[in-house]
């Protein structure tokens, strides 16, 4: 061989390595790019699925709004419904004492129906979620005309307070439609 062609090859040897460096980096670029490829279409799948879940959720909760409430034809009177809460709460093994208040309201005109509201604000002390749950769970399968319709939940003073301070509102609805007043004839 001539001389050019040994300083030729004495050049390109040296950046084989160099050449080989640059392979192993880009081999290693795509499977990092392969890697990071799947692991967004794994999130994108989990994100599809989470949300035809929540469209799922949202068409369930449309169905349950357009059944309609059961209502009853008189008041209860407000002994019957405070047992009621009593029998709750000893299923579901919340203590009585739990318990600091009731605080019925009066009726209140749906508007536009023939329905009045009729609520009571129920106050609990210092209660677990668990067991304040239950109750209210077991009021709500047990009776159907009973709903929830507020529940405000505060922690106690202090940092290391057990349970909740809870506000919960039960109501129900009365059928009540409008009283019409008699129309006066008129004058012949």
């Amino acid at each position: 061989m001539s001389r050019p062609a040994e300083s030729v090859m004495g050049r390109l040897r040296a950046p084989a390595s160099l050449w080989c460096s640059v392979i192993v980096a880009l081999v290693l670029w795509v499977w990092v790019e392969a890697r990071v490829y799947a692991s967004r279409q794994d999130s994108y799948r989990a994100l599809v699925a989470q949300v035809e879940q929540m469209s799922a959720d949202a068409g369930r909760i449309a169905q349950l709004r357009s059944v309609p409430r059961v209502a009853v034809e008189q008041p209860r009177p407000n002994d019957e419904l405070l047992d009621q809460i009593k029998r709750s709460m000893d299923r579901a093994e919340l203590p009585a004492e739990r318990w600091i208040g009731n605080d019925p309201a009066p009726p209140v005109r749906i508007p536009g129906s023939p329905y009045k509201r009729l609520s009571t604000r129920l106050t609990f002390d210092g209660v677990g979620l668990r067991p304040l749950v239950a109750t209210l769970h077991d009021l709500v399968t047990g009776d159907p005309t009973l709903t929830i319709a507020e529940l405000h939940l505060t922690a106690p003073p202090g940092e290391r307070a057990a349970g909740w301070n809870a506000d919960v509102t039960l109501s129900y609805l009365i059928y009540a439609p409008y009283q019409q007043e008699p129309r006066a004839l008129p004058a012949k």
